[in-house]
């Protein structure tokens, strides 16, 4: 006749006990990674931080050199006039980019960016013409004529591209990523850089060309400084 069986009592609680442990040991697992994915997003803000910061200096050296001068960025006067389209941390960056890189020749293509055209033409190193998608013209023209102490470079307003460029910068972009690659990259002179700076149109299709770029063997680079920032470079 058989006998009934019965759980060892010690057993079953030797089992729960290594479940609990292995429980446990998988919440500290979680949370060491946790931890070290913040350490090292930290120190890649402080990293990317201080890049900005040498860049910065940098253009002021450069500034200094160039125009024998500092001045003050970014001209507040015509804001009653023509409405910033991007955050000012982010035209400071595009104009202190013209100086680092010696852009004798930019171009900047974007919808109703009037202030930030006349703060490249007025503050950025070299010429700087505009491609412009839209335009207000009557507050562009208004701006113009009464001050034009920041109009001393005249203004070079295109109806399309022409010519090779240093730099071409998109600024509100209308268009999706790959529209702006495929038109304007052609237009890059050698070791040229195209800057896409994202929007809500734009950074839909970001992860789209990236994946083109790296299959073309293209140098890009995604960097935030404010809005983040799309760079592609012509080799």
């Amino acid at each position: 006749m058989n006998q009934p069986s019965f759980s060892n009592p010690e057993s079953s609680g030797l089992s729960a006990g290594l479940k609990y442990g292995l429980l446990a040991s998988a919440i500290v697992i979680v949370v060491l990674a946790i931890i070290i994915c913040t350490i090292l997003f930290l120190k890649v803000k402080r990293i990317k931080s201080d890049l900005l910061a040498k860049e910065k200096q940098e253009a002021k050296r450069i500034i200094l050199e160039t125009r024998g001068e500092e001045f003050g960025f970014l001209p507040d006067e015509l804001r009653p006039y023509l409405v910033p389209k991007i955050k000012d941390e982010d035209l400071e960056h595009i104009v202190n980019t013209t100086y680092v890189n010696y852009a004798e020749s930019a171009l900047l293509i974007g919808s109703n960016v009037e202030f930030e055209y006349a703060s490249l033409n007025h503050c950025g190193y070299g010429e700087t013409a505009w491609l412009p998608e839209k335009i207000d013209k009557e507050n562009w023209n208004r701006a113009v004529l009464d001050f034009p102490e920041f109009f001393k470079k005249p203004p070079k307003i295109l109806k399309e591209e022409v010519g090779e460029y240093n730099l071409i910068i998109v600024a509100n972009a209308t268009q999706a990523n790959l529209y702006y690659y495929k038109n304007y990259y052609q237009n890059l002179r050698p070791n040229g850089m195209l800057i896409i700076i994202q929007n809500s149109t734009s950074l839909k299709t970001l992860k789209e060309l990236t994946a083109l770029l790296k299959t073309e063997n293209i140098r890009y680079e995604v960097s935030p400084v404010k809005s983040k920032f799309l760079y592609i470079v012509k080799s």
